[in-house]
């Protein structure tokens, strides 16, 4: 069942991509009940994120037949898919938690830009595939605004507006390592960090409270959690 359904979709999606020069898109979101999961195909790579079944106490079971039929759909050995669960998520500390040290990067490509990823040590890969309309969207808004960037995580938006010509971006997340990941991102897409495009390592309502600069377009999307 779930062999079939990633087969048809990764032939549908491949020439799309292609077209789009996109490498990595989402083959399947819990479409089928019996396999709660999400797929994401990375380029000859796959990440899994394993959701618990509701009313199953058995779920290793039918976790392990899944990722049986994802190698299989997909013709990936184990070490082609890198397999993640997810659980409510209880303050901030866990989006930010580590949770590997396998290093696992590699760069992508999504509509003429490119994105540094970690495929392996963190619950998220650096870059929410299906976010990827809004992020075109919000590059078609940019030209000659200033955009401001809250809760940036990896900066794939300030990406996005400084490519489509924004006057100045500034990114602000709470984390010195994903504000160092947006850098690096920038820099992947030739954009120099300076006064012009900035990354500010700060909780987004202290750089609020203090910040006197107006701007024209403002991101926010703050992560969720629940306690």
């Amino acid at each position: 069942m779930l062999v079939n359904r990633l087969r048809k979709r990764q032939r549908h999606l491949r020439k799309w991509a292609s077209r789009n020069d996109i490498s990595c898109y989402r083959l399947y979101e819990r479409d089928i009940p019996e396999f709660p999961l999400i797929v994401d195909w990375y380029d000859g790579e796959a990440v899994v994120w394993l959701y618990e079944r509701k009313g199953d106490e058995d779920n290793g079971t039918w976790q392990t037949e899944a990722l049986n039929q994802i190698q299989e759909g997909l013709n990936l050995t184990p070490s082609q898919l890198f397999v993640k669960t997810r659980a409510r998520q209880r303050g901030l500390q866990q989006q930010y938690q580590k949770y590997g040290q396998q290093k696992h990067i590699r760069l992508v490509q999504e509509q003429g830009l490119t994105f540094e990823l970690n495929l392996s040590d963190y619950l998220d890969t650096g870059l929410f595939l299906d976010h990827r309309n809004t992020r075109k969207m919000v590059q078609m808004e940019a030209d000659g605004k200033r955009v401001l960037n809250l809760f940036a995580y990896t900066g794939s938006f300030s990406c996005y507006t400084a490519i489509g010509g924004a006057k100045s971006t500034t990114t602000v997340d709470l984390s010195k390592k994903y504000c160092a990941w947006a850098v690096r991102n920038l820099q992947h897409n030739d954009i120099h960090v300076g006064k012009q495009h900035r990354v500010i390592a700060q909780d987004c309502w202290q750089f609020l409270a203090k910040e006197k600069r107006s701007y024209d377009l403002i991101i926010c999307d703050p992560p969720t959690f629940s306690n």
